[in-house]
């Protein structure tokens, strides 16, 4: 945060999709970072159907916040996740 001369992220993207054995430990510190004030909201990237939903699972099971995106690759170029979107 130093080297981008801000105190405080508005939207941290986790941009690579993580397994289920590691859910606990990227909540714990989403959790950390939004209780120090160092993020405001985050969100997913690159995440499928089937992983969003999985990490959805834990997170509800578990009381913690749902984040509040989920970016995926769909432009006018690449109309290749529209089948897994809608």
């Amino acid at each position: 945060m130093t080297q981008l001369n801000v105190e405080r992220i508005d939207l941290l993207q986790l941009h690579r999709p993580f397994e289920a054995k590691i859910y606990e430990e990227v909540c714990d510190a989403i959790c950390t970072l939004s209780q120090q004030g160092k993020i405001g909201e985050y969100g997913l990237c690159n995440h499928n159907r089937e992983e969003l939903k999985e990490f959805l699972e834990y997170v509800k099971t578990n009381n913690l916040t749902i984040q509040l995106a989920n970016q995926v690759e769909y432009n006018l170029l690449n109309f290749d996740a529209q089948s897994s979107l809608f």
